[in-house]
């Protein structure tokens, strides 16, 4: 493993490129430095877009997602309905079934590929010890060198960094996962990341109250809590916020783009913004989540 150099992960497929991540990847060339790299897990036809990359070599690297445990999941569980967003919801009273969605809370799916391309590159060859998950919707605003990234990732009795949030959701928090640390040097790494993909492979992840990575992320470090494994909260201060990406500290170099805020392509939340006004009529429309 490399200690010289930060290495941040991602996923899109082609579609998602032109849509928004196109966005991540032109920032991030123009923002890091040579001792950072992106490496994309790509889904389905990719070659015009890595050549397009084909001069930065030295600062992204493309990885064809090839995963034997996510075709495990897929193939037992990705034809349902619970799978790609809905929540089945039977109702004894009446007798009846009730498919509650479409809702990305519960596309199982959609979201799946995270969880496994962080397990993906702790496998590669030339990877460094500390790793970091950026999601795909996010930009990078302001410059940024190794230093910089790695005071966001766990220290060595650390296992991972993560967001947390205590209040939102309102009706069931959970932590937001566009950034998340991880250090493959823990000597329990391997077992939290193959705990959280068994959350996938087994269909144990219908039984948490939403379908996607944040629950299996939270239900797996809580596991690991309960043993003495030490993990850091990002948050801080902000841990009663709903969108604490943007103002926590990573906010000198990031915006992430979630929800609807790609519609604007900024958060309105992020202190870059402040005097950007949004009507209530307006947000409500815009449904940030």
């Amino acid at each position: 493993m490399e200690n010289n150099v930060i290495d941040l992960i991602t996923t899109f497929n082609k579609k998602i490129y032109d849509e928004y991540s196109k966005n991540l990847l032109d920032t991030f060339i123009d923002k890091s430095d040579d001792n950072v790299r992106l490496n994309v897990f790509y889904e389905g036809e990719f070659e015009n877009v890595k050549r397009n990359y084909d001069t930065f070599k030295n600062k992204i690297r493309f990885f064809e997602f090839v995963s034997q445990d996510w075709n495990i999941f897929y193939n037992k569980f990705g034809h349902l309905m619970e799978a790609n967003g809905y929540k089945i919801i039977h109702d004894n009273v009446n007798n009846k079934i009730i498919a509650e969605g479409p809702n990305f809370r519960w596309n199982a799916v959609k979201f799946s590929f995270k969880v496994f391309s962080i397990f993906l590159a702790s496998s590669l060859s030339e990877i460094s010890d500390k790793i970091a998950w950026i999601d795909a919707d996010t930009i990078c605003i302001n410059k940024f060198r190794e230093n910089d990234i790695r005071q966001f990732l766990p220290v060595d009795d650390e296992l991972m960094t993560y967001l947390g949030r205590d209040n939102f959701p309102k009706d069931f928090p959970h932590s937001e996962t566009g950034f998340i640390g991880f250090n493959l040097l823990h000597e329990k790494f391997n077992s939290f990341i193959k705990t959280a993909i068994s959350f996938y492979t087994t269909g144990e992840l219908f039984a948490l109250e939403r379908y996607h990575d944040c629950l299996v992320y939270d239900t797996t470090r809580k596991i690991f809590e309960l043993t003495g494994t030490k993990f850091r909260n990002l948050s801080g201060i902000f841990s009663s916020d709903d969108h604490p990406f943007v103002k926590c500290d990573l906010n000198r170099y990031f915006d992430h783009l979630k929800g609807n805020r790609k519609k604007i392509g900024f958060s309105p939340e992020h202190p870059n913004n402040n005097d950007f006004q949004i009507s209530k009529e307006n947000k409500a429309k815009l449904n940030f989540v």
